[in-house]
């Protein structure tokens, strides 16, 4: 059922041309169709409500991933300056190793078998800072 646009439903009544009846079925109609709208808008606030609330939970979650990462990337920082000093302290006993001479570098064989064991250990925590860097750089890009 379709309502007539109000201004004509006035401008009949207002020229007798609607009797009583007519009149009150044409409001019915309006007062149900403005139902219909106020409904429809109930609903739509309430779609629009959920979304803002969903907003709110990712944003609480960017949020709290964005500490996570400065944290992490603190640690990583830290770690980066630990393999560098392991490194200086490492090749600071490589030169003393090279300057002693061979009797002396028999007595010291234990410790240069440890030292290279020491050596490929901070390697491989090295590549591990390398790569931890590379993915928090990567992750830093896509949030600018």
């Amino acid at each position: 059922m379709t309502t007539y646009p109000i201004k004509k439903i006035m401008d009949d009544y207002g020229n007798k041309r609607m009797t009583v009846e007519m009149t009150t079925g044409h409001a019915l109609q309006h007062i149900e169709q403005l139902h219909l709208d106020v409904r429809a808008t109930n609903k739509r606030r309430q779609e629009l409500r959920d979304q803002v609330d969903a907003l709110k939970s990712m944003v609480a979650t960017l949020q709290t991933d964005e500490k996570r990462y400065r944290k992490l990337r603190d640690k990583v920082t830290g770690l980066q300056k630990d393999v560098e000093s392991v490194r200086a302290k490492l090749n600071r006993f490589w030169e003393r190793q090279e300057q002693v001479s061979n009797p002396e570098k028999e007595a010291l064989g234990a410790d240069t078998d440890q030292m290279t064991a020491l050596n490929l250990t901070v390697s491989q925590v090295k590549a591990e800072v390398d790569s931890l860097k590379q993915k928090l750089d990567a992750a830093d890009s896509t949030k600018n």
